[in-house]
C-alpha cells in the first residue's frame, strides 16, 4: 500500500473513532472534497503530488483529534508523528507540515511553496460544497 493510501486510511480511522470531535461526517463531506480539488489543481499545476495529497488528507486531522482551535499546529504535530511511524523521509515530512501549518485562510501565514498554496486553495474551494458544515464548525 502506498503512503497516500496509508495516510487516507489513518484519517478515515481517526474520523470513525468515538473520540472524533466531529464524528465521521468530515471525512466524506470535507476531506474527500479537499483531495478532489487538490487533484484538479495538480492536473493544472506542476507540484509535488505526493506532498499535496498527503497534506490534503492530514490538513484538518488536528480538528478531528483535538478540536478546531489551533488545529493547524496540532495537525502538523500529529502528521509528523504518523509519518515518522510510516518511515516517511524527514525532509518530506517538513514539507507536509508546512502545508498543514499554512492551510488556514483565517491565519495570515505566508504560503511559500506551490504545494502550500494548492492545499490552502483546495481547502477553501471545498467550503463551497459544504455550507452547512461551515455553520456547524462555527457553532
Amino acid at each position: 500500500m502506498d503512503i497516500v493510501e496509508q495516510v487516507k486510511n489513518f484519517v478515515e480511522e481517526e474520523c470513525k473513532k468515538p473520540t472524533s470531535k466531529y464524528g465521521f461526517e468530515p471525512f466524506s463531506s470535507h476531506f474527500l472534497l479537499v483531495v478532489e480539488y487538490a487533484n484538479q489543481l495538480l492536473n493544472k499545476l506542476e507540484a509535488d503530488k505526493e506532498i499535496v495529497l498527503i497534506a490534503s488528507w492530514l490538513h484538518d486531522i488536528g480538528s478531528i483529534v483535538n478540536g478546531r482551535e489551533d488545529h493547524h499546529i496540532t495537525g502538523a504535530e500529529i502528521a509528523e508523528k504518523k509519518l515518522k511511524e510510516l518511515n516517511y523521509p524527514t525532509e518530506k515530512i517538513e514539507l507536509v507540515k508546512k502545508c498543514i501549518l499554512n492551510h488556514r485562510g483565517s491565519q495570515n501565514n505566508i504560503r511559500e511553496s506551490l504545494e502550500e498554496k494548492i492545499v490552502a486553495d483546495a481547502d477553501a474551494m471545498s467550503n463551497f460544497n459544504n455550507i452547512s458544515g461551515i455553520f456547524k464548525a462555527a457553532l
